[in-house]
């Protein structure tokens, strides 16, 4: 089995067609996240940006009393300057931006510093809000509501903000979804051709009249398939995490993820470093998915460009799906695998459905459909692969083959 394996992986990665795409659409993914990002980078046009950071470098990190004041202090006294028309001290000479920039770069730092100091008082207030809740279903005998009201409670209390970084900066990371659609396209060109090209050529017939050309073929194939992709999605991961490192300058890994102003009302309690980890893993099982998805079409169907654009039209198809949301599609885009795919979005809110009277988060629900879908696709294929190799026997094996081809 493992030659077997080792043997499906090398024809997939072997493929020139394969091979160039993924260089050339590397190189277009980078080309993509630096130009559309390419304010943050340092040079002589972007001196606003260059004095922001080196005001962001003394205040980052723990917040405490000190920072705070050197900030506050210094934005009302330039502010005060500024508006009585008065000399400005050396001091402020000397941040590469002109004055007015420079105060309003400290009102920026001090707002968003605001904004964490606000966020422990929001968090306070929900907590109380969700108590008073509690009380008015539990009296009122509406269990569901009491269950969701505790859920509540538990995910939100204790928190804190307690440090200061430019955390939205991760949100421009974390929302960036061209890779994960570029990788889409490869899986399409790669495992299109997995069975069907096999069909195509006339080694299907022979893997049929053999020992291992049913269901150890289709368990090797399956396997390949999902390393081929885990190891597409991870240079691509890789490579957005070092551009957008270099870009961006991303700092503040061990603040926790509800410290980015997109993601206040996530569910989740960790830091940034683990939900970027979380995060890249969901969608690569979200892309496996997708492959195992194309990879029994490619097991049903004859042709790989049939195969091609049934996974192309699919893929769109599913993307639309995702995008739309009722009551209705909500349980049915549990199964989605475009939902994995983008699943920073369902981790920015609370959201729960209602499985036999108990909330049940919605990404949990759909990690969990996705997997069974997963697995459900696996045995199709299996099942296909297995159809496929009675008929060719039943129409004479590989000689009858040879002669149809």
């Amino acid at each position: 089995m493992k030659e077997l394996i080792g043997f499906e992986i090398k024809k997939l990665l072997r493929q020139k067609l394969i091979i160039y795409s993924v260089i050339v659409l590397l190189a277009l993914n980078i080309f993509n996240i630096i130009q559309n990002n390419h304010q943050y980078l340092w040079g002589r046009d972007v001196s606003y940006n260059k004095a922001s950071y080196e005001v962001y470098k003394k205040v980052s990190g723990r917040l405490d009393k000190d920072k705070v004041s050197w900030l506050s202090e210094n934005q009302q006294k330039l502010s005060y300057l500024i508006s009585a028309n008065l000399k400005i001290p050396d001091e402020y000479k000397n941040w590469g931006c002109t004055h007015h920039e420079l105060s309003q770069i400290f009102t920026e730092h001090l707002s968003e510093i605001e904004r964490i100091y606000s966020y422990n008082s929001y968090i306070k207030d929900l907590i109380n809000k969700n108590g008073e809740h509690f009380e008015i279903t539990k009296t009122a005998g509406n269990d569901y509501l009491v269950k969701v009201n505790e859920k509540i409670a538990s995910t939100y209390e204790n928190r804190e903000i307690n440090v200061y970084y430019d955390t939205d900066r991760f949100s421009a990371y974390l929302d960036y979804g061209f890779s994960s659609f570029v990788v889409l396209l490869i899986i399409l060109l790669a495992v299109s051709s997995v069975f069907s090209g096999e069909n195509e050529s006339g080694m299907s017939a022979l893997h049929h009249s053999t020992k291992k050309g049913r269901t150890e073929l289709s368990i090797a194939k399956i396997i390949a398939v999902s390393v081929f992709i885990a190891v597409i999605c991870l240079i691509f991961s890789f490579s957005d995490f070092i551009t957008f490192k270099a870009v961006l300058r991303l700092q503040g890994y061990s603040a926790p993820v509800y410290s980015m102003s997109a993601y206040t009302d996530t569910p989740l309690k960790m830091s940034i470093g683990s939900f970027v980890i979380l995060t890249e893993l969901i969608k690569m099982i979200g892309l496996i998915f997708v492959g195992l998805i194309i990879c029994f079409m490619s097991s049903v169907m004859k042709k790989s460009f049939i195969v091609f654009s049934a996974g192309l039209v699919s893929s769109i198809g599913l993307m639309l799906l995702s995008a739309y949301s009722n009551m209705y599609l909500d349980y049915v885009n549990l199964i989605n695998p475009i939902n994995l795919i983008t699943i920073s979005v369902m981790f920015k809110q609370f959201k729960v459905i209602n499985i036999m009277g108990y909330p049940v988060f919605n990404h949990t629900l759909t990690l969990f459909c996705c997997l069974f879908g997963m697995l459900s696709f696996a045995l199709f294929i299996i099942a296909a692969n297995n159809k496929n190799s009675r008929k060719t026997k039943k129409k004479g094996g590989l000689i009858c083959a040879g002669f149809k081809s």
